[in-house]
């Protein structure tokens, strides 16, 4: 009786050979079509677990050139310092690995280099200068190790950088985000405050930062323009500082300068906790705040006027696909207070009745849910004017159409404009269910001749708190309904189960939006 057979080889005797097809791809590398060879077994198992190993390395090899295929790509996404190392060491990879041998090398001589005695008596300004001398070298060397590994870190190459893998605050803030889990898109502010922060001094390690270096930073940021128009968010720090002053552009706010300070607070604040710093070299910095005149002061945002709402509420009825996120987050943004987020990750089984009570479960359950904070976690009651508008008929249908599942969201959109043609909802580049809506939004705005700056989807939530000042609603419940965190000496009892849902619906029901006047209401919480 024969061996059994076992793919990618074959049989001579009682013994298996290899004989694999190599991969297209590879076939230059190998120089030839099939890997052959005796594998000295008459053990299939062992065959079997010979040839998984070398498909294994065709699919590394693979992997590997498919990265060094990519290398002109993250070239291009390296920083300024690392590029610069990159073509400093003759634009290769090959060049820039033996550049960083060289500087490890040297480092490692120059490192062991710091025994001064000989037998010559020496004036001690000597000895002194020469020690500065060979610091000097050293601090050079080692900056040089330092920026050529992490550039070919970035290249994919696993090499060890001087002084460990988090040696200044663009690591810093990778090794945070990557222990924290947070959406990328708070990544990405964090990773600009620090870009900035290097643009301005350079890749300071760690152990280097001082209070001095934030201080200078916060003072310049006053400089900077954080306009995004023509791509100047691209420009270096000198280049924005430069052309926002030629241009005579609005500059940062004080808000905006203290978050950039405060993100890199952050990130020192957890640094000594993870052992990369011994203690946080910002402790107690505290950036001064800029007196403005609120009589000028520009408003971010503003509510929409009833008469704003009664158009946009008419436009996406007429103009939107009845199944989709189009046609009702405006009405559900209205009526509930609810956040564009929180209406774009609601999922079939986030609409129930609970004790009698029609509800909207406003939760971060699912693979990608997320709520602002812990208040947001809400059984809110469904206003009246949503049910009369077919909200729950449309709920029922789309119950009907196939099973809740967790990934299962409520509103869909369409796969283009008009076309009736629906898919379900996906996260965007920053992690967001809605994101992609809130673009075509802002272009309803613009079509209906009310976009402007201070108008956005969030406003519908500043006219709700309005609304329901105007309603004379108690905070406590207002910020229970909109889901903000309890005030001090508030007697708040969340909506949750029992007569507190009936309580909830019958405020909700005097909250009526298309009654406000103009978009200058009580001012509230929002």
């Amino acid at each position: 009786m024969g061996l059994a057979k076992v793919a990618g080889t074959q049989t001579r005797g009682d013994r298996y050979f290899l004989n694999l097809r190599i991969p297209p791809a590879l076939q230059a590398h190998f120089g030839k079509t099939h890997l052959r060879g005796a594998l000295k077994t008459a053990d299939p198992r062992v065959a079997e677990r010979e040839v998984m190993l070398r498909k294994a390395e065709f699919h590394q090899l693979e992997k590997e050139q498919a990265r060094r295929a990519d290398v002109n790509a993250l070239i291009e996404e390296l920083p300024d310092d690392q590029r610069l190392a990159f073509q400093g060491a003759g634009g290769t990879l090959e060049g820039l690995l033996s550049a960083y041998e060289r500087s490890r090398v040297a480092l490692a001589f120059a490192s062991v280099g710091d025994d001064y005695e000989d037998d010559r008596p020496r004036e001690r300004l000597e000895v002194a200068l020469e020690r500065a001398q060979d610091q000097a070298a050293l601090d050079v060397l080692t900056a040089d190790a330092v920026r050529e590994g992490k550039a070919l870190r970035n290249l994919g190459e696993p090499v060890e950088i001087p002084g460990g893998d988090v040696t200044g605050l663009r690591e810093l803030v990778n090794a945070y985000f990557e222990e924290k889990q947070t959406p990328e898109l708070s990544k990405r502010t964090y990773e600009h405050a620090v870009r900035r922060f290097i643009e301005l001094h350079g890749d300071v390690p760690l152990h280097d930062l001082t209070k001095a270096h934030l201080r200078e930073f916060a003072t310049a940021l006053k400089k900077l323009t954080p306009s995004r128009k023509d791509g100047l968010h691209k420009l270096t720090f000198a280049e924005n500082i430069k052309v926002a002053a030629a241009k005579g552009l609005p500059l940062m706010t004080g808000d905006a300068r203290a978050k950039a300070v405060n993100h890199l607070k952050y990130l020192t604040s957890w640094a000594p906790s993870q052992g990369y710093l011994e203690d946080d070299p910002f402790a107690g910095f505290k950036i001064g705040k800029t007196k403005e005149k609120f009589s000028v002061r520009k408003r971010v945002r503003s509510p929409f006027s009833g008469e704003h709402i009664q158009e946009i509420l008419a436009y996406v009825k007429a103009n939107r696909h009845p199944e989709t996120i189009d046609h009702w987050a405006p009405l559900l943004a209205a009526y509930q207070g609810a956040r564009r987020e929180e209406i774009a990750q609601m999922r079939l089984c986030d609409v129930i009745e609970l004790d009698g009570e029609w509800v909207m479960r406003i939760t971060d359950e699912g693979e990608d849910g997320k709520v602002k904070n812990r208040s947001s976690l809400r059984n809110l009651p469904i206003h009246p004017a949503v049910v009369e508008a077919g909200f729950l008929k449309f709920v029922q249908s789309r119950a009907s159409a196939r099973q809740c599942a967790p990934d299962d969201y409520l509103f869909r959109e369409e796969k283009r404009k008009g076309t009736g043609r629906l898919r379900d909802l996906t996260l965007d580049a920053d992690e967001r269910v809605s994101g992609k809506y809130g673009k075509r939004f802002a272009g309803d705005l613009k079509v209906l001749g009310i976009k402007r700056p201070e108008l956005v989807f969030h406003s519908f939530r500043h006219s709700w708190e309005d609304a329901a000042g105007q309603a004379d609603i108690p905070n406590a419940h207002r910020r229970a309904l909109a889901g903000r965190a309890a005030l001090r000496g508030d007697n708040q009892e969340g909506y949750g189960d029992g007569p507190a849902i009936r309580q909830g619906r019958e405020a909700l029901a005097k909250v009526d939006p298309l009654t406000l006047v103009s978009g200058v209401g009580i001012k509230g919480d929002r």
